[in-house]
């Protein structure tokens, strides 16, 4: 097993290196392998204390992840999957304090445990996040490519409410862009699904997007009618 160097200093940094560094059961198994090989006079190293210290924790861990396994046959909420809800709620409140940088930085580790996870619907998610601030900072060809990326999974997931919302959300990036023709079929595409699904409070937001650019394209009177209809 290989460590970094250095034990990182921010505790996003040392939590995301942790996942990264070894799963928790086999973080454990492996302390638990050396301390014996250590004890019984096998092998012959040396160890930064402080990681003795963090290796303890993740053996402690990966006892409690399997008796959880043994008694309900399940893995409870595994300590990654807890690293990147805290990531996760780090980088909204960085965002909400204007820190985009560091927000953008936290959401794209957040991303990265997440797809090692295997959790396409918070990969969506994540991807979702990172084109919202990449729009924010005007990277709008940077924005479309997350959306893209993550409107398909959602699609092969089935999940229409998310689905209406990237197709908003993208329909605002292309609106931006200048696309109108695509912007207005996303949005088109949003509002069906929202009729379909019965969301009523999502509905109003599209019928004034698509009011808006239909103005916009100098179509009057069906501007009138979608902004009336919100």
């Amino acid at each position: 097993m290989v460590f970094t160097d250095a034990l990182p200093r921010t505790i996003e940094q040392r939590l995301a290196t942790f996942v990264k560094d070894a799963d928790v059961l086999i973080c454990g198994a492996s302390f638990a392998g050396l301390a014996v090989a250590r004890l019984a006079g096998w092998v012959h190293i040396t160890v930064d204390p402080r990681w003795w210290a963090f290796l303890v924790v993740a053996f402690v861990l990966a006892i409690d992840v399997s008796h959880s396994m043994i008694l309900y046959g399940e893995d409870r909420f595994t300590p990654a999957k807890k690293v990147a809800l805290a990531l996760n709620d780090q980088a909204n409140v960085a965002a909400d304090q204007g820190d985009v940088a560091r927000a953008m930085r936290i959401y794209e580790q957040v991303l990265e445990l997440q797809r090692r996870l295997g959790n396409l619907r918070h990969v969506a998610g994540s991807l979702g996040n990172i084109a919202n601030l990449l729009q924010y900072r005007g990277d709008m060809a940077g924005s479309l490519r997350k959306h893209q990326e993550a409107l398909p999974i959602l699609r092969q997931l089935g999940e229409k409410s998310a689905v209406a919302v990237e197709l908003n959300n993208t329909a605002n990036v292309l609106t931006a862009q200048g696309d109108l023709t695509g912007a207005r079929r996303m949005y088109e595409e949003a509002l069906a699904i929202k009729k379909e699904i019965g969301n009523r409070s999502s509905m109003a937001y599209t019928l004034r997007d698509l009011g808006e650019l239909l103005e916009a394209q100098g179509d009057l009177a069906g501007a009138r009618r979608f902004l009336e209809d919100s």
